[in-house]
């Protein structure tokens, strides 16, 4: 995860918390555990009561080395630099599984769509689901133009706004899980650092989906706040 803006356009407010693990920097943390030595790791599914994002691995702390977490005693006590802000916009690749760096599927068109309502690539969008998720053209007549899945099938996906052109056999479509003001949720890859596009919609972690970047294979993006933030409203 990648410190992109915050809603009010403030700069990044950081604090150095210590921790209870080695964590990396990208990775989310929450609230204390009981027993625990200091901040938390997340989990893929969870972030509630998230404390922020790591920054850094206590370099910041330590005159410019990282600390490794250690309980021995005569070493240096782990504490990393945290981003806290509970408006903070994080920017995650999208990611074909849950290895992070795993590229999307390309799906292509295998029967048009003379409407342009239906997307027919043979991938069973019913399953994961991905009724109210997003499906974007990138290659053919209506490349760049996105649409919400509206209903599924086991090879197609429906939109009730049609794309401004036919849907035709050799066109190359993705599809996301999120929708823009829309999903509370985006599920993370297993290193914590950014999104697994391959779970059904409504599966994940606590987050609002502000914004997509939809490109390609490698460099689509969801913009996405913490919800559930121990400084924001309310947990």
């Amino acid at each position: 995860m990648k410190f992109y803006n915050t809603i009010g356009g403030s700069a990044p407010h950081y604090r150095r918390y210590k921790v209870a693990a080695a964590h990396a920097v990208g990775a989310p943390v929450i609230r204390t555990a009981a027993g625990a030595t200091g901040v938390t790791i997340a989990t893929t599914t969870s972030t509630a009561n998230a404390i922020g994002v790591v920054q850094d691995n206590g370099a910041d702390y330590n005159a410019g080395v990282n600390i490794p977490y250690s309980t021995t005693q005569g070493d240096v006590e782990a504490v990393y630099k945290v981003i806290i802000n509970p408006d903070a916009i994080w920017r995650l690749l999208l990611n074909e599984g849950a290895t992070d760096g795993t590229a999307l599927t390309v799906r292509t068109v295998s029967t048009a769509a003379s409407d342009g309502l239906v997307v027919t690539t043979g991938f069973d969008y019913s399953s994961p689901q991905m009724d109210e998720g997003t499906v974007w053209c990138t290659s053919g007549a209506n490349v760049g133009q996105s649409r919400k899945i509206t209903s599924t099938s086991t090879t197609a996906a429906t939109v009730i706004m049609p794309f401004l052109n036919d849907t035709v056999v050799g066109d190359t479509f993705q599809h996301a899980p999120y929708f823009v003001g829309n999903s509370p949720f985006v599920q993370l890859t297993s290193n914590l650092l950014n999104a697994d596009n391959s779970i059904a919609v409504g599966s994940g972690a606590g987050f609002s989906v502000l914004d997509l970047e939809l490109n390609g294979v490698s460099d689509s993006y969801v913009l996405a706040i913490l919800i559930d933030h121990v400084f924001g409203v309310s947990t």
